[in-house]
């Protein structure tokens, strides 16, 4: 008991020791300095990330878009800032633009990185919900649906009305129906994606028995 009591007292001692104060001010300021320089760090790369996106996004609106120019941009960014909000939006822009420029599968490998990196649930859903769209026009149906399973509430319209193109496509009639439906359930009356899907539920409800 009594060399408990030794120890405790040492121990109480040690803190009170001007070497013990000079320790544990030594530790704040390295602390406090390692945090701060941590948070400069994190601000040169979040502004050097934009630098590379304003570049692309410039690049992605000229008249006429370099294809390759836009790759090589991309991967900087993607390499250098790959866990940035401007990385997944830079990803989700080059996606539409190699879309548009006919590049099917580079469309679809920036959307599928995007979906398999990003910490966003609403950047997950926008390139989960593109991939589907992609992978219906490439009629892999059983694929396409699997990236329908989205977390994002605001997503479900849209996501039910996929959901019933790719049962339409494979001739589903009822289960296509019921999707559309659900999605016009959901969605604000004065949306115009409305009397799309009610046209589509229109022109085939003669299929429906």
């Amino acid at each position: 008991m009594i060399n408990f009591l030794r120890k405790d007292y040492s121990f109480y001692g040690f803190f009170k020791s001007n070497f013990a104060k000079i320790f544990l001010l030594c530790f704040f300021i390295i602390v406090t300095a390692g945090s701060f320089s941590w948070k400069i760090y994190n601000k040169n790369r979040l502004d050097k990330s934009l630098e590379y996106f304003e570049v692309l996004n410039k690049n992605l609106n000229s008249d006429s878009v370099d294809l390759n120019k836009i790759k090589y941009i991309m991967n900087i960014l993607r390499n250098g800032y790959s866990n940035t909000s401007y990385a997944y939006f830079g990803s989700l822009l080059t996606a539409r633009a190699l879309y548009d420029g006919g590049d099917l599968q580079g469309s679809l490998n920036e959307l599928k990185w995007v979906n398999d990196n990003s910490n966003s649930i609403l950047i997950k859903s926008i390139a989960s919900l593109r991939i589907s769209c992609l992978l219906l026009d490439q009629e892999k149906y059983q694929e396409s649906i699997a990236y329908l399973d989205i977390p994002c509430d605001s997503f479900f319209s849209l996501v039910a009305d996929k959901k019933g193109d790719i049962f339409f496509a494979q001739s589903h009639i009822k289960e296509a129906i019921y999707w559309w439906t659900k999605a016009m359930e959901a969605i604000e009356e004065n949306d115009p994606l409305l009397p799309v899907i009610q046209s589509k539920i229109d022109s085939v409800s003669f299929y429906n028995p």
